[in-house]
């Protein structure tokens, strides 16, 4: 009943899932609101206003799963790959004007132009990539009181535990080693001493609940999943969609594969989660292990 309930809602169309046509009376208190100096800065706001809520499938994944103790388990993502890359692409750009020319003996060739710390440039960047954070959490919050809605719809009287957060992709302010450094986490997210965290799989693999066990030597960090073996354009040339869809459906997984297209995201583009966790155990210790019965991913 309930996958019926979260399918029916949830798969609209084929270029994207949202949760409501219109939104805009839902999602207001939870904009987060800036004023930046920087003009571009506001452009990103409004360009993203209008995405808040929305689920599309080649960026973002949401993931049904059962726990061994039969809890039902709800684990989605939303990337901002868009807005993150037009930051990034804005401030490369600047950076590599004014590198230029300040004629830094950074060498070219290894594609690293800098803002220096406390310049206006800085940290007018610092602050859109902090709103891209804050972005991504408000519309995973959102998203994720849809879920809810429907699940209660289905199962009346149910009760939802705390949201677990985590980000990846971004640099943070952290003291390590007796020094305060910027710690970029790419592919990897924190996992700091006591902190609960996600390591995700595959569609037809478990995800894991996990607890940091704040290794000093990784900066307090893991693995933000089980990480690819092939790369996007790869599995969509090589993968057997037919093959992958079997492999789910002997499983029991409701899925939404539908292309050739989706094989960017099936299950044989990952690593072996097992393999991977067994190898972080350094780490993170496991709370609880997932399995999944419901996955639309693209």
């Amino acid at each position: 009943k309930i996958l019926r309930f979260l399918f029916d809602k949830l798969f609209i169309q084929n270029a994207f899932v949202f949760f409501s046509p219109y939104f805009l009376f839902d999602i207001l208190p939870h904009i987060p609101l800036y004023i930046f100096t920087s003009s571009h800065s506001f452009f990103f706001a409004r360009l993203n206003f209008h995405s808040l809520g929305r689920l599309y499938l080649h960026r973002a994944n949401r993931k049904i799963c059962f726990t061994p103790n039969r809890s039902l388990e709800v684990f989605e993502s939303r990337v901002l790959r868009n807005l993150g890359k037009l930051v990034c692409e804005h401030y490369n750009k600047l950076a590599q004007q004014l590198n230029a020319r300040w004629h830094t003996v950074v060498d070219e060739k290894l594609r690293l132009p800098f803002l220096p710390v406390g310049s206006a440039e800085f940290k007018n960047y610092w602050a859109e990539m902090q709103y891209c954070i804050d972005f991504a959490l408000c519309n995973r919050s959102l998203m994720m009181q849809r879920i809810q809605e429907v699940i209660t719809d289905a199962l009346p009287g149910i009760v939802f535990e705390p949201m677990i957060n985590i980000a990846y992709n971004y640099a943070a302010w952290e003291n390590h080693y007796g020094q305060n450094v910027i710690v970029h986490r790419k592919g990897a997210t924190l996992a700091r001493e006591g902190m609960v965290g996600i390591i995700p799989g595959s569609q037809g693999t478990a995800s894991y609940i996990v607890e940091g066990l704040g290794n000093a030597a990784s900066f307090n960090s893991c693995s933000h999943g089980a990480g690819r073996v092939l790369s996007r354009t790869a599995a969509i040339a090589s993968l057997d969609m037919q093959a992958e869809v079997a492999q789910l459906e002997a499983k029991g997984i409701v899925h939404a594969i539908r292309s050739q297209d989706d094989m960017q995201e099936a299950t044989g583009v990952y690593k072996d989660i097992e393999e991977v966790i067994a190898n972080q155990t350094d780490l993170i210790k496991v709370k609880t292990k997932l399995l999944p019965i419901a996955v639309i991913k693209g």
